[in-house]
This record gives structure tokens, sequence and C-alpha cells, in this order.
């Protein structure tokens, strides 16, 4: 097993200042992946998990920072190697869009008769039911300094709809580390919408059936994973999402009918749809 490096994570407190309103499963998309060749060769997926159903009006962040990996070069005279990237990806504290990673070649080490190969692929990290998408790159490389052999590393770049990203890396000799972000080339920048494509407006309140103890179904699935956008922005435990109406997913209908100012009595009819549809 190769020696375990520090993980190191990089957040923001960065806020829309809106509601976010939505609803459904979440939807992964990943696309080919950026590549660029010569003696340091990278390539990235391009990934995309966002919430069916979201409405067109749920304003994003785009989100941009550097981080760093580097590897030990063991001949003498050789400084360690710095290879930078730029991690970019457009959030809106539940989703996540156009998730990439470049190669910054203008700030990284110029190699010599060595070769840095690294590929970022990505993977959901979070179910299709959680309120919070969340993306994991599984990271796999190999290091070849001046001939003397591969030495070969693996690791993890995580990244979350609510703006936060951590990473690390395993190696063998302990020769390639992640260095972590640069918080100081960190930028969130509110964006404008267009709507994610695919995406479709939602049913009305009326249109909704009335739910209650014993209720079962997609209705039920449908309310299950609203409540637990809520729940999560109150920082409680969000429920299964499992399409049925038992006891747990009653308080918390009866929690947010109280906090909504709705009549709490665990029945989720017009009123109670009506609160959930627009804010979540």
């Amino acid at each position: 097993m190769y020696p375990t490096y520090k993980e190191y994570e990089f957040g923001t407190q960065a806020e829309t200042g809106v509601e976010v309103a939505g609803l459904g499963l979440a939807a992964w998309q990943v696309v080919q992946p950026l590549a660029s060749g010569g003696d340091l060769s990278v390539a990235a997926d391009v990934a995309t998990y966002v919430h069916q159903n979201t409405p067109a009006h749920i304003p994003f962040t785009k989100a941009s920072v550097e981080f760093l990996i580097s590897a030990h070069h063991p001949r003498y005279g050789f400084d360690r190697q710095e290879f930078y990237f730029r991690l970019s990806f457009e959030y809106n504290r539940y989703d996540l869009r156009n998730v990439s990673i470049i190669v910054l070649r203008d700030k990284s080490s110029s190699l010599h008769a060595s070769s840095f190969d690294i590929y970022f692929k990505a993977t959901p990290y979070s179910q299709p039911s959680e309120p919070t998408a969340k993306i994991v790159y599984n990271i796999q490389g190999r290091w070849d300094p001046f001939g003397l052999g591969d030495v070969s590393f693996e690791g993890t770049l995580i990244v979350q709809a609510d703006g936060r990203a951590r990473g690390n890396i395993v190696s063998e000799r302990d020769w390639v580390r992640w260095d972590g972000f640069l918080s100081e080339t960190r930028q969130d920048i509110p964006i404008g919408v267009p709507p994610t494509p695919g995406l479709v407006p939602s049913p009305s309140p009326q249109s909704r059936p009335i739910l209650r103890t014993g209720s079962r179904g997609q209705a039920v699935t449908d309310l299950q994973i609203r409540l637990n956008r809520w729940l999560v922005s109150q920082g409680r435990q969000p429920l299964t999402v499992d399409g049925i109406f038992r006891s747990r997913t009653r308080a918390a209908v009866v929690a947010f009918q109280q906090a909504a100012g709705v009549r709490p009595d665990g029945i989720v009819g017009t009123q109670t749809w009506a609160v959930l549809t627009r804010n979540w």
C-alpha cells in the first residue's frame, strides 16, 4: 500500500442570496475528456451532475481555482517538478455543471527527457437521490524522470455542489504529491442562466396528489427529495428516498410545515406543495 499524503480541502463562503427550487433525481453526464500531449500528457473528463426538472430561473455561480501537483526528480541539480492545473465548475448549492480540469503549461515545469502522464476520470460521488451533487475525479498517473523507471500514482479530487473541493494523491516512493489548492487564485462569479438543456418545468401544486402516512409512489419520491433539500439547508439528516410515506417522512413534513407557517398536520396538500415547489 502506498503511503497516504495529507488531504487538502478548499471551500467557499459565497452565497447566491436566492432560494433554490427544483426536484428530481440527479442526472449524470460526462463528455469526451480534454486532452493534451507531449512530455506533460494530461486527459480530464468534463462532467455535469444536475437534478432533473430544475427550474430554468435557478442561478449558478462559476468557480475556478488552481491546484498544484509536484514530483520529486532524483537526478542531482533538479528541483521538484511542479505541474499546475485549473479546476472550473458551475454550482448552485445543489447541482454541478461543466466541471473541467485543464493544465497550465505556462506555469508548469519544462520537462527534459522526462515524462509526466495524468488522467482525471470523473464519476458520481453521490447517489442520484441525494439533494447535493458531488463528483469525484479518480486520478491515475505515471512519472518517469530521465528514464529512471516509471513511478505510478493515484488519488482523488472531489467537487461538491456547495462550492467546496478537496483532493489527495498517493505515490510509489513518495515521489508524486498533491500540494493543494492555491487559495489566492479562487474566483466565484455569479452567472446568468441559460437553463440546463433537457430539464422541464414541474407540475403545478394543484395537480399533485394529497399525500399522508401510507402513501407510496413517485409523488412520495418527489416529496422526499424536496424535503431533503430543506433538511440539508437546516443541517438536519436527510430522509432515505424510497417512495414510501413512513413516520420519518411525516416528521419531516410536520417540521417543514411548522417552519413554513402551514398547518402542521403531516398531510401534504395543495398549500404544502405550493411552498415546497416554490422554494425547494
